[in-house]
């Protein structure tokens, strides 16, 4: 097992003017009429600038507005069968494909100019294969899932707090959230995985079968390997109620609030998991615990917590779990209605916030802010103020540990054929 190693993603955001739209149609490349034709014929619902301008013109909408790309042709899928004949139908005609889960990319990769957008939203079915394992489709969102795995058994699975991201381009991402510290990656967890490589044909990956294929996606994907459209993943078990907690100080407090979080989180129980954000106005301190506020209280306090700064604002509460995921769902991407679990299911009369315009960078780091930088954050965000912010996540625990490979054997799955995935370009 790999030493533990607390890591911190680093992440800045900021809004972006309007003026930057480009309109639908400048720089497309138009579909073929032959290309729509075997689309048409491969079962697909085929949305073009000229067949539907309007409906085209939504559909290639990705979260960041920043990116207004124009693809050939938009089709969406519900099956693995139509992933296969789409894609026959793109190789066919030399057309990429670009697949599209949730769309959710800071760079807007899910779509690409004069390709075929193949939308896999529709591939969102969850069943338990057994008490801690589930398989997926891989355009179900993280809302649906979380909701479906807690109906069946109060199941668990560590990945990220926004309820509209689609589970393939996460999961083959890395994907982090609040739990990651005690249960590892979102990408740790997936056993097996079935894909559509560049010949249309669906092959499987797990540990005895294109085990490289498996571990490639398991941080490597993202639609460049193959279009996964499902995947067997683990899940697990935690306590009914845990305590998600916020709190609030000045500015000007930044130094030492953000000098003591990233002194002590590699420490702290990996029950515990927290980020740090700074905006224009404040810096915060929140998480999730697995477990009661007293105790989560005590562990702060320990590392002296209560001898910080004056805070503007603190909030400590012990829900359910799933109310938590409610609840963090609400805070970062606005969920409506925020009072009721079945939101997480983000069906009809429900909402989240809309697309905006924004640029956001990532890196990872194994070494502590030093006093300079920590000042630096603090006096941009003095001096530019703005929309912007800079949020760092703590990890390390079971994200430092190598993943355990599952024996699908064990669980009473078939063995499955052998497939040599295509080198060509999806």
């Amino acid at each position: 097992m790999r030493s533990r190693l607390t890591v911190i993603v680093l992440l800045v955001s900021c809004g972006l003017s309007r003026a930057t739209m480009q309109m639908a149609g400048s720089g497309a490349t138009p579909a073929t009429a032959g290309l729509v034709q075997c689309l048409q014929g491969a079962g697909a619902s085929v949305l073009t600038q000229s067949s539907d301008f309007t409906t085209y013109n939504a559909s290639r909408q990705v979260w960041n507005e920043k990116f207004q790309r124009n693809p050939a042709a938009i089709v969406y899928a519900s099956s693995a069968d139509d992933v296969q004949r789409i894609v026959r139908c793109c190789r066919q005609f030399d057309v990429n494909v670009s697949p599209r889960s949730g769309g959710h990319s800071y760079e807007g990769y899910a779509v690409e100019d004069g390709a075929v957008l193949l939308d896999i939203s529709g591939i969102n079915s969850l069943q338990m294969l057994d008490s801690s394992h589930a398989i997926i489709g891989a355009g179900i969102k993280l809302g649906p899932l979380y909701l479906g795995l807690w109906q069946n058994g109060s199941r668990a699975f560590p990945a990220g707090v926004c309820p509209a991201v689609g589970a393939g381009g996460h999961l083959t991402g890395g994907g982090v959230g609040l739990i990651s510290r005690k249960f590892g990656l979102a990408s740790d967890q997936i056993v097996e995985l079935e894909m559509v490589d560049a010949n249309g044909n669906l092959i499987t990956a797990n540990a005895h079968t294109n085990s490289d294929l498996l571990f490639a996606s398991q941080g490597g994907g993202g639609g460049s390997l193959g279009i996964i459209t499902s995947f067997t993943i683990q899940t697990y078990p935690v306590p009914e109620m845990v305590t998600i907690f916020t709190t609030n100080w000045d500015l000007s407090d930044t130094m030492p609030t953000l000098g003591w979080w990233q002194e002590h989180a590699p420490a702290w129980p990996a029950e515990l998991g927290t980020d740090f954000q700074v905006f224009s106005s404040n810096a915060q301190f929140s998480g999730m615990y697995l477990g009661p506020s007293s105790d989560l209280m005590a562990i702060l306090n320990n590392t002296g917590y209560q001898d910080l700064p004056a805070k503007q604002s603190e909030d400590f509460q012990e829900l359910p779990y799933i109310a938590a995921l409610l609840h963090n769902a609400a805070s970062s991407q606005g969920l409506k209605p925020a009072e009721d679990i079945n939101s997480l299911a983000l069906g009809p009369g429900t909402s989240v916030s809309g697309r905006s315009f924004f640029k956001a960078k990532s890196q990872l780091s194994n070494k502590p802010i030093p006093q300079a930088g920590m000042q630096l954050i603090q006096d941009a965000f003095a001096n530019e103020g703005g929309q912007g912010y800079w949020q760092a996540h703590a990890q390390g625990g079971a994200i430092s540990a190598l993943p355990v490979r599952v024996d699908l054997k064990e669980l009473g799955r078939p063995a499955h054929p052998s497939f040599c995935p295509s080198s060509s370009r999806v």
